[in-house]
């Protein structure tokens, strides 16, 4: 019989949480490229090309914006 520490039950929970946590932000991200202009769009994919890995959408000014905005629209 084996026992679970309470260690091993919080790494359990932190690594769920982790993962629904990188699953909600895969969805605000998804919901943002989606309701982008197609000005946005043809930025967004300038950025990605030239910036390569150095680029993250989440650290953009837009993204912020819009995340802000979402988060002040939800009672």
């Amino acid at each position: 019989m084996s026992t679970v520490t309470t260690s091993q039950t919080n790494n359990t929970n932190n690594t769920k949480n982790s993962v629904k946590e990188s699953e909600l932000e895969d969805l605000l991200t998804s919901e943002y490229i989606s309701q982008m202009n197609s000005k946005e769009r043809i930025a967004y994919q300038i950025a990605k090309e030239h910036l390569g890995t150095s680029f993250n959408l989440k650290k953009s000014i837009g993204y912020k914006e819009w995340l802000k905005n979402k988060e002040k629209s939800i009672p």
